[in-house]
């Protein structure tokens, strides 16, 4: 090209005239050309901006809160009951045939305290009751058959299963709540928590039980 001050022709590829040293004015510089192949990067969608400008100025480490876990619903007074007479009735049964084998009469009215055979029928029939509630609780279904058939589970006061010792702690204190006339029982009555004594006492709550759908 020739240099707009002096005419001079100047070098190819030079900026400035070798005869007046004036700027020479270069033509603008091609953009590079595409590899064959491979087609033009499209744009990315407007609708993703928004998010990568906030994960880019997010503080490291930054994680989304989790959503908040639904509120249990606590068991109440007459499900929870009505939960304990089918456990009774299921429990019945055994306790007759043992009573039975011991030749004694069915119904305990007429139990002699001295007699050797009513305390074994008696203790086993206590230990029987103390070993299904609590490995029943303490499963992954989280209740006796009774509990189960009401919808309703046993667990700690964070919403977890409970382990065989808490089970087995929760099954000895209803016997303070029985000996209290049965009052401990309706602790549950003006409980927030819906809990009774011996639920107080384990740490423990009784909550309606949760469908598939509704866990999710």
């Amino acid at each position: 090209m020739d240099c707009q001050r002096c005419g001079q022709a100047a070098a190819e590829g030079a900026r400035f005239c070798a005869s007046c040293g004036a700027l020479l004015d270069l033509p603008p510089a091609s953009a590079p050309a595409e590899p064959a192949g491979y087609p033009a990067p499209e744009s990315a969608p407007a609708e993703a901006a928004p998010a990568a400008a906030e994960q880019a100025f997010a503080p490291a480490g930054f994680m989304p809160a989790p959503a908040a876990a639904p509120r249990p619903e606590y068991a109440g007074f007459w499900r929870r009951l009505t939960g304990m007479l089918v456990d009774g009735l299921l429990l019945f049964f055994p306790e007759a045939i043992l009573r039975v084998l011991l030749g004694l009469p069915v119904l305990s009215y007429e139990d002699q305290w001295g007699d050797s055979r009513v305390l074994l029928a008696e203790g086993t029939t206590f230990l029987m009751a103390v070993l299904y509630c609590s490995l029943l609780e303490c499963s992954g279904a989280q209740g006796s058959l009774g509990q189960q058939l009401l919808g309703i589970r046993v667990t700690d006061v964070q919403g977890r299963r409970i382990g065989f010792g808490r089970a087995v702690g929760r099954q000895f204190g209803k016997i303070l709540s029985i000996l209290l006339c049965c009052c401990g029982y309706a602790f549950q009555l003006w409980n927030h928590k819906r809990q009774t004594l011996h639920d107080m006492m384990s740490g423990c709550v009784v909550v309606r039980a949760r469908g598939p759908e509704e866990m999710s």
